[in-house]
């Protein structure tokens, strides 16, 4: 399972069940997933993820 699934699937329904209106979560390779709940009832995600870059030297 992705952490972007795990958001969608997990987080976000135990943030409506509990009332929730913001959280921040954060796995241990560097993904964090900012969630905030609107006026509306929505919830507005932003997902960082971290990605491994190697750069060859030229």
């Amino acid at each position: 399972m992705s952490f972007r699934d795990l958001v969608h699937e997990k987080i976000i329904p135990f943030m409506q069940e509990n009332n929730l209106t913001d959280g921040t979560f954060k796995t241990s390779v560097g993904d964090s997933a900012v969630v905030k709940r609107d006026k509306h009832g929505f919830y507005n995600v932003k997902i960082t993820t971290k990605e491994d870059v190697r750069l060859d030297s030229v």
